[in-house]
């Protein structure tokens, strides 16, 4: 993508099977560039430079692929894609991070159909081992990740649509072990609006609920 333009836009289009690049002319016109018109049912995606070369590549949910994939631009738009996981069912999000402090590009995501929350550890060269936050994330819609308990590490959120909540799994930095799921529902936040509901936690947490297990 462009770094020289002040705003692009991303768009993942389900039923058109596309995802989308606009790019900002600087003078807010936007010429279409598309990245891939063969995704079945993208769900997000996210923009991020996943191999540090100085460049931007885009992290997709394929929710009708069951597949989390990463695009890695060579630096002139032309796009590779890149298979990270094959059988993430009903993958919703998908979260490009250190997770684990390393310095390169780990991955987060939702599988709704498995009640997962799984992350991808890179192994420095961009190939990805699996992990497990949850495998009780009943209805997994969202996750993203932040350091709720400022002991500088990285905890992960989640909106879980068969509970109806939004829940912490909290980083116990070792080996990236998580605890059981904390609601969070004494904030007033529903899993119904879970992406506001995820970033309005991040800004403004006090205190939390009970764990849900």
């Amino acid at each position: 993508m462009n770094h020289s333009c002040p705003a692009q836009v991303l768009a993942a289009t389900g039923y058109d099977f596309a995802v989308t690049w606009y790019e900002n002319d600087g003078n807010m016109t936007f010429a279409v560039r598309v990245v891939d018109t063969e995704v079945i049912q993208p769900r997000e995606v996210v923009a991020r430079d996943g191999d540090g070369d100085g460049d931007v590549d885009l992290f997709v949910a394929v929710r009708g692929a069951s597949e989390l994939v990463w695009y890695e631009d060579d630096g002139r738009q032309n796009w590779e894609k890149i298979v990270i996981a094959d059988d993430a069912y009903g993958a919703y999000t998908i979260c490009p991070t250190d997770l684990d402090g390393d310095g390169d590009i780990d991955v987060v995501g939702a599988s709704k159909e498995k009640d997962e929350i799984p992350w991808y550890e890179n192994d420095g060269a961009m190939g990805f081992g699996e992990h497990m936050v949850s495998t009780t994330a009943v209805g997994v819609r969202y996750s993203i990740v932040a350091d709720m308990d400022g002991d500088a590490d990285l905890d992960v959120l989640a909106a879980l649509a068969g509970r109806d909540c939004t829940v912490w799994y909290e980083n116990g930095c070792e080996n990236q072990d998580y605890a059981p799921a904390t609601s969070l529902l004494a904030l007033g936040l529903e899993a119904s609006s879970a992406p506001d509901s995820l970033m309005t936690i991040i800004a403004e947490a006090e205190g939390y609920g009970d764990d849900v297990g």
